[in-house]
């Protein structure tokens, strides 16, 4: 911060290292997923905090959040492997270059756990220009089908916070990859535990 950067800016760059480690969970351990998530939740409401207030007395909320990362990720140093690469196996190309179809594909591609796809009709999405908010909203809706009662409703909070945060990404850090943090909602979306009630209804 004594080079110039702003409070929002750390805080985005924080909750993006926050989205890093979650990447690095296997996932076959959505417990170690969801231990991770609260590092995610955490850095996303800290950066929130300074979207609205400029106050000194707020910044201890930074190296907070800084240190809580710096420790979730040595609590979690044996469960962390690289990142997870996406294969092209089982992959279901569609959607072609229209929006609303494009986000129908990714919504099969959720609903069959094929997680890879949905990588690749998010970011032929957003490579076409279409609105993020959109995209999001519709990760959001996927992930409205968790059964909360399983996971304590983590899968929609992590959408959400991944969202706001890919969404209010600084103007400053335009060259920073963020697609971290796009990943870890569809991946919370795509291997959640769902609700099937409503499917039997």
């Amino acid at each position: 911060m004594k080079g110039g950067a702003s409070p929002r800016g750390v805080g985005s760059v924080i909750a993006l290292t926050a989205s890093e480690i979650m990447q690095r969970v296997s996932d076959g351990d959505r417990d170690a997923f969801i231990r991770a998530a609260h590092g995610l939740l955490f850095t996303a409401a800290v950066r929130l905090v300074f979207a609205q207030v400029q106050d000194l007395a707020a910044l201890p909320l930074l190296y907070t959040s800084a240190a809580y990362i710096n420790v979730l990720q040595k609590e979690l140093g044996q469960l962390l492997s690289a990142a997870p690469t996406e294969t092209s196996t089982g992959t279901t190309l569609g959607g072609g270059l229209i929006a609303p179809a494009l986000l129908e594909t990714l919504s099969e591609q959720v609903d069959t756990q094929d997680f890879n796809g949905a990588v690749v009709t998010a970011r032929r999405y957003l490579r076409l220009g279409n609105d993020a908010r959109e995209l999001f909203a519709t990760i959001g809706l996927l992930a409205a089908r968790a059964d909360a009662a399983a996971d304590q409703g983590h899968t929609l909070q992590i959408v959400q916070a991944a969202g706001e945060e890919y969404m209010a990404w600084p103007i400053a850090l335009a060259d920073t990859d963020r697609e971290a943090l796009l990943l870890v909602a569809l991946r919370a979306a795509t291997f959640a535990k769902r609700n099937t009630l409503a499917d039997d209804l």
